[in-house]
């Protein structure tokens, strides 16, 4: 009878983690970090494709290879 209640008392320490938006179980979504070189040939590449004024090259907006490139460029830019 004690195990049952201790069992119990899991579930339910479990569900207010979950209403509070704690998810033990759950794997927490990893950041991939990009090398500067990657970032500067991403970053090379916009450059080239805006002074030559090419009209249609397609990025994955929401890849944080793309993120990371927009972000050192706003902080560089002139």
């Amino acid at each position: 009878m004690a195990e049952e209640q201790g069992d119990g008392g899991e579930t339910e320490d479990e569900m207010n983690q979950f209403e509070d938006g704690t998810h033990p179980q759950q794997q927490q979504p990893q950041f991939q970090q990009h090398s500067d070189d990657e970032i500067a040939a991403l970053m090379t590449q916009l450059a080239i494709a805006e002074a030559c004024h090419v009209p249609h090259i397609y990025y994955d907006t929401q890849s944080s290879l793309y993120q990371a490139a927009q972000a050192r460029r706003a902080t560089y830019e002139p």
